[in-house]
């Protein structure tokens, strides 16, 4: 093949890559969207789990001097990353 049709190639391929990566990050948007226009609830692990009772959890916030990292940029929720009897 020569080299013209090879960077032509090339440059399909990475065109390619980035339609894709595009549509699937619309497609994650998009999704995401959906289930906070739903109500429903997102459960992840098990509540007899955590290092706090619920109530408590779900007072924190980002200046709690606990909270080591907080994330609160999604669409969905916040993130804390917490520090409890010198655990994270």
């Amino acid at each position: 093949m020569p080299n013209r049709e090879r960077a032509s190639s090339a440059l399909t391929l990475t065109s390619f890559q980035q339609v894709t990566a595009a549509l699937s990050e619309s497609a994650r948007h998009s999704s995401q969207r959906a289930f906070v226009g739903s109500g429903a609830e997102l459960t992840v692990g098990y509540i007899s789990a955590c290092p706090l009772p619920l109530d408590e959890l779900k007072r924190l916030t980002s200046d709690d001097p606990r909270v080591m990292s907080y994330f609160g940029g999604g669409l969905t929720g916040e993130v804390f990353c917490l520090e409890i009897d010198r655990q994270r």
